[in-house]
C-alpha cells in the first residue's frame, strides 16, 4: 500500500487522537487548563460548542495555504479536530485524497484495492465533503469503484454532497461520477473537456434520472461545440432547477428551442446564456413565435453575453442580442457584448432600445474579441450615452476602444456620460437615488482619451454612491487651476462614498515635487472614504514608467496618513 499520508494534509488526520496526545507535553496550556477544569468559565463553553467553533475555523477557508493550519489545529486536541477536518475535507480539489485511505496496491502503474476494508474510517472522511472538482486524470483503476460499491452495499459513497464540479472525464471519474448521486447533491457543473465524448454519455442517463434534485446547472466550455444533442434537449425536463448556466459560445441553439426549453423551467431564477441563437426551425419542438414567448415571471437574474458580428459571420446581415424572446430581455440584469466588428448604426440602434427597454439593467460589460485586435473596433460615444443613461444601471465596464467624439466642447468623456445620464433621469425625478456603483474605463492606451483631476472631482460631486472608478488619468495638477484658485481649497469633504480607485497614469513627464501632496490631499477631500489606490503606468516606451510608479505608491501613503490624521481628529473633537 502506499503512504497516503504525506500527499496533501488532508490525508494526515486518518486515525483517532488519543488521550495522550490530547493532553501530552505539546499541548497548549491554555487549552490544556480549560479541558481539565470543569468549571462553566467561558472559556469552557467555547470549547464545548462545536458549532461556535467551526465558525471560527472557517475563517481560514478551505484553501491550499491555509490547509496546513487547519492541520495544525486538528492535531491540538479532539475538541478542535471534528471542526477542523470538517473545514479541511468540506471543499475538495480532487477524490484521490478519499480514495487512499483505502487498502492500494500499484501494479503496471494502475491502483487496485487490496486489503481489508474500514468502512468507518473511510465513513468519516467521506461524510465531511461538501463539495468536490473532478478535475485531473488519475491511475486509479475501475476496480476499486467495484470493491467500493460493494462494501458500501448500496450506503451513499459521499452521503452529504452538495456540489460536484467535473473538468475532466476519464473512464474512472466518469464511474465515480455514478456513485455521487445522492439526494443532497443540488448542484453540478461540467466545465471544458468534460462535455466532449467519449465518456460524458455515461453520466447523462444517470444524471437525468437524478433531475428531480438538481436545482443548479452549469455547462461552460470556450471551445468545445460537440454537446450532445440528447443532453441538451433533456435539460427541460429538470423542472426542479433554479439556476442554469449555458456558457458554449460556438453552440448553436435554435430559438424556438431556447423558448421551449425555458418555458418548461417555471422554477427557474437564475439563467446565464452565451451561445449563438439561430432561427432554423427545429424538427423535434414546436415553435414558438416571439409573441408566445412566456413572461418569465420568476426569473431574478439573467445574464447575457452576445456577440456583435459582421454579414460574414451572419449570413450576410449583422446582428445584435439575436434570438432572444423579448419577455426573455425584459428580464436581463447583466449583459456582456463581445465585439467582433463595429457597430452598424441599426445596430447601435437596436442595443440602445433594447438597454433602455430593460426594466432590471444593472450591468453592462463591452469587450473586444481579441486584445490584440481591439483597436480595429470602435464604440460610438452615442451608444455609450443610451448605456449611462440606464435608470437602473449600477455597472458598467467598458474594455474596447471609445471612438471621437463630433462633439466639440471642454468636458472630459467621462463628464459627458454623467452630464447626460443626470439630464435624462434626474430632470424629472429630482428625488432620484443613483444606484450607480461601477465605472471601469478602458486601461489600454488610446482606447479611452485620459480624464483629468478635474473630471475626478466632478464624478464626486455628482455620483455620491460610486465605489469603483477605473480610469486612464493625466494627474497634471494644472486642471485644478480654476480661475486661479484650487477646486478643492475652498470646500468640505465630499460625501462620496468610493473605495476602490485604479489609476493608469497618462502623463509623460516626471512629477513635480510639489504634485505628490496637492494630488494626496486632493484625492483625500475628494473621496474620504477611500480604501485603496491602485496605480499603473502601461506605456512601454514611457521613459518616467518606474519614477511615476513609485510617485503614485507616494501620493497614496500620503493620501492614507492624511486620511487617519483626519479620523483621529475627528474623534478627539
Amino acid at each position: 500500500m502506499p503512504d497516503s499520508t504525506t500527499d496533501n494534509p488532508q490525508t494526515n488526520l486518518m486515525g483517532e487522537t488519543s488521550a495522550s496526545d490530547d493532553l501530552g507535553p505539546g499541548t497548549n496550556p491554555c487549552i490544556r487548563t480549560s479541558l481539565l477544569d470543569e468549571s462553566p468559565s467561558p472559556r469552557n463553553k467555547v470549547l464545548a460548542d462545536s458549532y461556535l467553533l467551526a465558525e471560527i475555523f472557517s475563517a481560514f477557508g478551505n484553501h491550499s495555504y491555509n490547509q496546513g493550519q487547519l492541520l495544525g489545529l486538528a492535531l491540538v486536541s479532539t475538541t478542535f479536530k471534528g471542526p477542523a477536518l470538517d473545514i479541511l475535507w468540506s471543499k475538495m480539489k480532487s477524490y484521490l485524497p478519499l480514495i487512499k485511505l483505502l487498502p492500494l496496491q500499484e501494479i503496471e502503474s494502475q491502483l487496485y484495492s487490496t486489503g481489508e476494508f474500514s468502512p468507518s474510517n473511510f465513513h468519516a472522511y467521506a461524510t465531511r465533503i461538501r463539495e468536490l472538482e473532478i478535475a485531473q486524470p488519475s491511475n486509479v483503476s475501475c476496480q476499486v469503484l467495484m470493491r467500493l460499491t460493494k462494501e458500501l452495499a448500496g450506503a451513499p459513497f459521499l452521503p452529504n454532497l452538495r456540489r460536484v464540479s467535473v473538468l475532466h472525464l476519464d473512464e474512472f471519474a466518469a464511474s465515480l461520477f455514478t456513485l455521487l448521486l445522492s439526494p443532497t447533491l443540488s448542484e453540478v457543473e461540467f466545465e471544458g473537456s468534460s462535455l466532449s465524448r467519449p465518456h460524458l454519455p455515461i453520466v447523462v442517463v444517470p444524471l437525468i434520472s437524478h433531475k428531480s434534485y438538481i436545482k443548479k446547472l452549469s455547462l461552460k466550455s470556450a471551445s468545445y461545440d460537440g454537446l450532445d444533442d440528447e443532453f441538451f434537449d433533456s435539460i427541460q425536463t429538470f423542472t426542479n432547477l433554479e439556476a442554469l448556466t449555458i456558457a458554449l459560445p460556438h453552440r448553436s441553439v435554435n430559438s424556438s428551442l431556447l423558448s421551449h426549453i425555458l418555458d418548461q423551467l417555471r422554477n427557474l431564477r437564475e439563467l446565464e446564456m452565451d451561445v449563438r441563437i439561430c432561427d432554423l426551425v427545429n424538427k423535434h419542438k414546436p415553435t414558438l413565435s416571439v409573441s408566445a414567448s412566456p413572461a418569465y415571471s420568476n426569473l431574478k437574474s439573467v445574464r447575457l453575453k452576445v456577440d456583435v458580428v459582421g454579414p460574414a459571420l451572419r449570413n450576410g446581415r449583422s446582428s445584435v442580442l439575436p434570438g432572444y424572446p423579448d419577455s426573455l430581455l425584459d428580464h436581463m440584469t447583466h449583459l456582456t457584448i463581445i465585439f467582433h466588428c463595429n457597430f452598424s448604426t441599426s445596430g447601435a440602434r437596436r442595443i440602445r432600445e433594447r438597454a433602455s427597454q430593460a426594466p432590471s439593467l444593472k450591468t453592462v460589460v463591452l469587450q473586444p474579441w481579441s486584445v490584440k485586435r481591439g483597436s480595429e473596433i470602435r464604440i460610438p460615444p452615442y451608444v455609450l450615452k443610451g448605456l449611462f443613461a440606464v435608470p437602473t444601471l449600477e455597472d458598467i465596464r467598458i474594455e474596447a476602444w471609445i471612438a471621437d467624439d463630433d462633439e466639440t466642447t471642454e468636458d472630459s468623456f467621462l463628464e459627458k456620460m454623467i452630464k447626460h445620464r443626470i439630464s435624462r433621469i434626474r430632470v424629472n425625478s429630482p428625488q432620484f437615488i443613483d444606484p450607480l456603483r461601477t465605472i471601469h474605463l478602458p486601461k489600454a492606451d488610446f482606447f479611452c482619451p485620459p480624464q483629468t483631476l478635474r473630471t475626478v472631482d466632478y464624478v464626486a460631486r455628482n455620483l455620491g454612491g460610486l465605489e469603483s472608478l477605473q480610469l486612464r488619468l493625466n494627474s497634471s495638477t494644472e486642471a485644478l487651476d480654476d480661475g486661479g484658485a484650487r477646486l478643492f481649497s475652498q470646500t468640505e469633504h465630499t460625501q462620496c462614498a468610493l473605495r476602490e480607485l485604479v489609476v493608469v497614469e497618462a502623463r509623460n513627464t516626471r512629477f513635480p515635487p510639489m504634485d505628490h501632496l496637492t494630488i494626496a490631499q486632493f484625492l483625500d477631500r475628494t473621496f474620504p472614504n477611500l480604501a485603496s489606490i491602485q496605480a499603473y503606468t502601461d506605456r512601454v516606451d514611457n521613459p518616467f514608467r518606474e519614477e511615476q510608479a513609485q510617485s503614485w505608491k507616494l501620493i497614496n501613503r500620503l493620501r492614507s496618513d492624511a486620511r487617519l490624521l483626519r479620523i483621529h481628529m475627528n474623534h478627539s473633537l
